[in-house]
């Protein structure tokens, strides 16, 4: 669509805020900012589709841990997608 031949998304996450979980687990939950959330992953086309979705990873959880253990990793190591890419920033690995 804007000459970026082969990719077929964008990947970034964001943070959710929640309530203090509960006092074993909250502090999993802070994240970098001091405040707790879920970070979550979203994969979005051209057409602004959300094509992918992963919301169940703590706040404390880096973006490129949540990519390693994706669906959508898995699929393009498979070639699921065919030869192709998605675009993201400097918090996911170039692979």
């Amino acid at each position: 669509m804007h000459k970026f031949p082969q990719v077929i998304g964008v990947i970034d996450c964001t943070h959710i805020r929640i309530q203090f979980p509960c006092q074993d687990i909250g502090e999993q939950y802070r994240n970098r900012k001091g405040y707790f959330s879920f970070n979550v992953q979203v994969v979005c086309n051209s057409n602004l589709e959300i094509t992918d979705n992963v919301a169940r990873w703590p706040g404390s959880v880096h973006d490129s841990t949540i990519f390693d253990n994706s669906s959508v990793l898995a699929k393009l190591e498979n070639n699921e997608f065919g030869d192709c890419y998605i675009l993201g920033d400097g918090g996911y690995p170039c692979s």
